[in-house]
């Protein structure tokens, strides 16, 4: 068995082959044509003792460069954190540039190397991958950067886990920054085929980066394909980034400690051991770090392992936030109508086309039961979702707990745990696609941003909208093209790019507040909150997500395939698809359409007998609305809506509906104005708090049709 450059394992072919050429197993990959002719640029190919001198070479450098570092702190890290922290900003960017010449200016170097020379190829410029290897650098160390190294704590939370924990530590992680690099093939490692490189608990400057034959080794081919080790060409890369990464660390460390005789800074007869100083912690007053600081500070920090308790407790919030909702839909006319109105101003059929003409359907009954077919799947599938990642959370949670002292990165996961872990990836991988499909639909037809999109004229035999952007094309609007593109989103990473939204709205908060709808916010907020998920997840495991990794437990049962993940996936999913598939033709409009004050509800006015009448309409027209879904769902079933859920989904609550009007009794007339007052302010906090007592209550089965009692059987 061999594995071929760029792929997952394959065959590797004989030079003197004499099989077709045409046949892409079987070209020769050291063909410069045939690489040119796939798209794929010519790795070099070293052989085993030249690859093997450069690893010792280079692991001697680095632990030379560690034991120094670990040195200088434990004796003078306290003194580095004041002495950095009363340097001013150009201070410390004279520091830094001193130790890494021409060190990127910005965030995410890589990043913006690819916009630019994105933008090069659309006006005609030279290829990405050929202008982009011009700046290496920027894709090997991304998180090498002035605009984050000159911030108070990156370089202090740097120097503290580079110095207090062994290079292996970080052998995932370093090799998983420089992603975006070999996605785009501006890094391309060497290639050494049938040898496994190993880093991990390797903690000694012979044994660090090994070179393990397969033929010789029967364990090297099964490091590789279960994460342990590492493909040559990718071990010589991470031997690369670590070695400068510790080099520029010693070098800050003795710029800012200029005024220590060289001598004294690692002599342990000349300044004793000191104690560790505490931990640095950016963290908000209830001592958790949001997510914006704690994707800011990862690559400065020790890899993490995942709170599971923690992040079941998140999602569990998501599962009850969509309860909610979905009671508020039911319970609050005013809500139900502001979320229609929503719904409506994020259809694409609201753009004018390139001539100025509506859409055929805007304002009709065909577009109104689109859109509130939109309100009710959108409001059930994010509970059906939310609640089957967080039965998936607790089911992985109780494997994690089951396997706890056979966990480790030295070794392969245990196979149950691997693949839980595995449809645990998969599942949160096709539920972003959820929140990604109604940006991507609904930024363009959103209020502050349609101007910027126009609407390609209808075809009358399709449905599909087509929309373009008109005018020029700020950052915003290139994050979101970014963003909504899937060769893109696999280049960058989806987190990478969410995270780059959120840090401009951190800059510029304005620009949020006047450019995002609430709505564009709420979808965005899910999608950020699933690419944390999957951030986690791939911290916590990133050899499920290395291209050099398996993805089959080759244990000869289905479910352990990539297509029984699929099925498993589509299982458990069936309660949203069957929400969706049943939704179609649902005929709503003549009682959902929030025209002609049907939703009217003036809850928050002064209680007198026509606003009570008002309520009352209103919410007897809600409850026509649901009865109506409810029906069609049974029609098209044979069960109610709240009977296709999975068992416990959606627990009843009871609903709050207005009594009828009662005269109030006639008071003096010097007791009138005290008692309107009091009225008044009676009215406004009970309708704030919800406990309006003019309320009667009735449960939600009131809502749905009677069920026939069956006989007992004596």
């Amino acid at each position: 068995m061999a594995f071929t450059p760029g792929s997952r394992l394959a065959t590797w072919p004989d030079d003197n082959s004499d099989d077709s050429p045409d046949d892409m197993t079987q070209a020769s990959w050291k063909n410069p044509t045939f690489m040119a002719s796939i798209g794929m640029p010519m790795p070099s190919f070293p052989t085993p003792a030249q690859v093997e001198r450069e690893a010792r070479s280079r692991a001697g450098k680095i632990f030379e460069d560690w034991t120094t570092l670990n040195a200088l702190l434990e004796r003078y890290e306290e003194v580095l954190r004041k002495r950095w922290a009363k340097k001013t900003k150009e201070q410390r960017k004279k520091i830094l540039l001193t130790a890494w010449p021409n060190m990127s200016a910005t965030h995410r170097p890589d990043f913006q190397v690819l916009r630019d020379k994105s933008r090069q190829q659309a006006a005609g410029g030279q290829s990405i991958i050929a202008s982009a290897a011009q700046s290496r650098e920027a894709f090997l160390w991304p998180y090498i950067n002035l605009e984050d190294l000159t911030k108070s704590k990156a370089l202090l939370l740097f120097l503290n886990a580079r110095g207090r924990h062994l290079p292996h530590t970080f052998a995932y992680c370093d090799i998983d920054a420089a992603h975006v690099g070999y996605v785009s093939h501006t890094i391309v490692p060497p290639f050494l085929n049938e040898y496994t490189m190993l880093f991990n608990s390797q903690t000694t400057p012979e044994t660090y980066g090994r070179l393990y034959s397969w033929e010789e080794n029967n364990k090297a081919l099964d490091w590789m394909i279960t994460g342990v080790g590492f493909p040559p060409g990718h071990g010589l890369n991470l031997l690369e980034i670590q070695e400068r990464i510790l080099h520029f660390l010693v070098e800050c460390c003795q710029l800012i400690l200029h005024d220590v005789p060289p001598s004294a800074l690692t002599d342990p007869s000349s300044v004793a051991t000191q104690p560790e100083p505490p931990s640095i912690i950016s963290a908000e007053s209830n001592g958790y770090l949001s997510l914006a600081a704690l994707a800011a500070e990862t690559p400065y920090r020790i890899p993490s392992w995942m709170d599971f308790k923690r992040l079941e407790a998140f999602i569990g919030s998501k599962v009850s936030e969509a309860e909610d909702h979905i009671w508020l839909l039911r319970e609050d006319p005013s809500y139900f109508a502001e979320t229609v109105v929503e719904w409506k101003e994020h259809r694409q059929e609201v753009l004018p086309d390139i001539y100025g003409n509506q859409h055929p359907v805007l304002g009709k009954p065909l577009f109104w039961n689109r859109v509130l077919g939109n309100v009710v799947t959108e409001a059930y599938g994010a509970l059906i979702t939310w609640s089957v990642i967080h039965r998936q959370l607790v089911d992985l949670t109780c494997l994690r707990d089951k396997y706890n002292d056979s966990i480790s990165r030295d070794k392969p996961l245990p196979k149950e745990y691997q693949l839980s872990l595995r449809r645990y990836k998969h599942l949160l991988e096709q539920t972003a696609n959820g929140p990604l499909m109604y940006l991507k639909t609904g930024v363009p037809a959103s209020p502050p941003l349609r101007t910027h999109w126009v609407r390609e004229p209808q075809d009358p035999n399709s449905t599909i909208i087509r929309v373009r952007a008109r005018g020029k094309t700020d950052y915003l609007l290139f994050m979101f093209s970014q963003l909504f593109d899937k060769t893109q989103r696999d280049l960058c990473g989806l987190h990478n790019l969410v995270e780059d939204f959120e840090r401009q709205f951190q800059q510029d908060p304005k620009q949020k507040k006047d450019r995002l709808s609430s709505w564009v916010i709420d979808k965005f907020s899910d999608l950020a909150f699933i690419s944390e998920l999957q951030r986690q997840l791939r911290l916590y495991q990133p050899r499920l997500f290395e291209p050099f990794v398996s993805p089959s437990l080759d244990d000869g049962t289905e479910e352990a395939t990539e297509e029984g993940i699929k099925k498993d996936f589509a299982k458990e999913m069936s309660p949203l698809a069957n929400l969706l598939n049943n939704a179609k033709d649902m005929r709503l409009a003549d009682v959902g359409e929030p025209s002609e004050r049907r939703f009217h509800y003036p809850a928050d006015k002064r209680r007198t007998k026509a606003n009570t009448a008002a309520m009352r309409r209103a919410e007897e027209h809600l409850d026509q609305f649901w009865k109506r879904v409810n029906s069609h769902y049974i029609a098209r079933t044979g069960h109610g809506l709240h009977d296709s859920l999975p068992s416990g989904s959606l627990v009843e609550r009871l609903l709050q509906r207005t009594g009828e009007w009662v005269e109030p009794e006639r008071v003096q007339k010097g007791e009138e104005e005290h008692t309107q007052a009091e009225g008044f302010l009676s009215a406004r906090f009970s309708t704030t708090l919800g406990l309006d007592h003019e309320r009667t209550q009735r449960t939600v089965s009131q809502l749905e049709p009677a069920r026939p009692k069956s006989k007992i059987k004596t």
